[in-house]
């Protein structure tokens, strides 16, 4: 089996690790994530890419 396969398996119905289980919702941590690599790319698409810190600003305009 492709190992790339074998892995999401082991992902997916692995070992439970509650340890790792954080109380935080995706805007949380889009946010952070922006504030902490503002010049990163956070999307793709065909030939544009846009940074974190631009798709920020679109999405407080959108709010």
């Amino acid at each position: 089996m492709n190992q790339c396969v074998m892995s999401a398996k082991n992902i997916i119905r692995g070992k439970h690790h509650p340890e790792f289980l954080q109380e935080e919702v995706l805007t949380d941590i889009f946010v952070q994530t922006a504030q902490r690599l503002p010049q990163k790319t956070a999307l793709i698409e065909a030939e544009q890419q846009i940074s974190y810190a631009d798709l920020y600003q679109q999405a407080l305009v959108m709010a």
